[in-house]
């Protein structure tokens, strides 16, 4: 193992006084992005598509606000002040409520042309509320960064950036500074999505905070040079070429994010990076032969978003769900017989006695079932059954990954399936089932979309 891989999650190279400059840059440059979209915003405020941006605005100040009373409370430990409780309630709330703006511009953007679906825009205020009355009736509201960060940072950051898309992919041709401008956008929010709400580690000793300052920046300047052109162009001129929702796109995309998740999980046991297995120590690991299926899985969900599909493809289809099908059933019956088939140590063994694993490398019982769950939503594909069903498939396997995602959340191991004698899910596995789920629903949906077009 290089040097270079032990620096990945390792201590960061920044002193304390030197993250206090981080901290301030990284709130000023959320400030400038508000800045940046208010100063502009002002003179288009009659333009509904200047509104989504509203929310963007606002998201940057109270995200710059919540930084720089992190800035504070870095200040207070190092010269050795108590912690204030205050201080402490107030990052929450600032960070919660950020987040959840973030999620309002999103959901905005994506149902720009869609009013019969205005309710959705209440799901951001009805998710905040929900949750502080959780926090605050449990005795967990200290402690519930984790879920801020994770439930809301991450979907918020996915959300705007599939709206970002939506927009992206409607834009005319001659229209170049709204085209570029909406490009560094989505650009911007493509890696703040992966370093605001799965990334929150140091990578070779750099801290996220700065990556996440430099995208507050770039998607501040797109901002203003997106509104600035909103100027000069009427709504509808630009919207005009905004498309029924492509729900095929968000599915593929959402495969994408599972293929590239599997891989990173097969790196980590191939490079034995243990924060690229269990994100975080005490925390279950994906197991090998997990990551790998993911990977099947997200190559087969992705097949199946396709409008059109060939001969080959299905065969392919065919092929991936009868192999992923195979695979879980057989370690269904070595775990009911408990013993080993060797599939699970074939490239990566895992040493025994890991955290809350029964047999070493073999998945959780759960995870064997939504991976059964989704092969069987390939034969269904392949064979040309009722695609209805696929909303049940999707949606039990991301119920039962929501399920451990949120026991991880709120520390109640019995939502991630923690009983005496199994082995528990992993929560990076839950977020991807999470995400197969969904992408599974909007296939369905899609499908029906293509079929009563024909």
């Amino acid at each position: 193992m290089t040097d270079a891989i032990h620096l990945l999650g390792t201590s960061n190279i920044f002193s304390d006084k030197a993250m206090l400059w981080v901290f301030f840059f990284y709130g000023l440059g959320f400030l400038l992005l508000a800045s940046a979209i208010f100063l502009k915003r002002k003179k288009i405020v009659d333009y509904g598509l200047a509104n989504s941006f509203f929310f963007l605005g606002l998201f940057g100040l109270v995200h710059g606000i919540t930084e720089w009373i992190d800035l504070s409370r870095l200040y207070l430990k190092i010269n050795g002040f108590s912690a204030l409780a205050w201080l402490d309630a107030s990052k929450i709330v600032f960070l919660t409520i950020s987040f959840l703006l973030l999620m309002q511009f999103g959901i905005n953007l994506l149902i720009i042309k869609k009013k019969e679906w205005n309710i959705l825009k209440w799901i951001p205020l009805s998710l905040g509320v929900l949750f502080f009355v959780y926090a605050l009736s449990t005795g967990v509201f200290f402690s519930s960064e984790i879920l801020a960060r994770y439930g809301f940072g991450f979907t918020g950051s996915l959300l705007a950036t599939l709206g970002l898309f939506n927009i992206l992919r409607s834009t005319k041709g001659s229209l170049r500074g709204l085209r570029a401008s909406a490009n560094a956008m989505f650009l911007a929010f493509v890696v703040y999505t992966v370093f605001g709400g799965l990334i929150t580690f140091t990578i070779y000793g750099m801290p996220p905070q700065l990556i996440r300052m430099l995208c507050a920046v770039v998607v501040g300047l797109a901002s203003f040079k997106f509104i600035e052109v909103l100027e000069h162009k009427r709504e509808r001129d630009i919207i005009s070429g905004v498309k029924s929702l492509n729900f095929s796109i968000i599915a593929k995309f959402l495969a994408a994010v599972v293929i590239l998740g599997g891989i990173v999980v097969m790196i980590g046991w191939f490079l034995d990076i243990a924060v690229l297995k269990s994100i975080l120590p005490g925390w279950v690991s994906m197991k090998f032969i997990t990551s790998f299926s993911f990977l099947l899985s997200g190559i087969l969900v992705y097949l199946l978003a396709k409008r059109d599909r060939g001969e080959f493809v299905n065969l392919l289809i065919l092929v991936i769900s009868f192999g992923l099908m195979l695979l879980m059933l057989t370690f269904f019956v070595s775990l009911f017989f408990r013993v080993s088939t060797g599939i699970e140590s074939l490239f990566v063994a895992e040493a025994p006695g890991a955290v809350k694993t029964t047999i070493p490398g073999v998945p959780a019982i759960p995870t064997m079932i939504c991976f059964i769950l989704i092969a069987l939503s390939g034969f269904i594909f392949s064979f040309d059954f009722s695609k209805r069903v696929l909303s049940w498939t999707g949606g039990l396997v991301g119920v039962i990954g929501g399920l451990a995602v949120l026991g991880y959340l709120a520390n109640l191991p019995v939502f991630y399936y923690t009983f005496e004698g199994y082995t528990s899910m992993a929560f990076s596995t839950a977020v991807l089932f999470v995400l197969l789920g969904i992408a599974l629903i909007l296939t369905r949906v899609d499908s029906e979309q293509v079929r009563r077009v024909r």
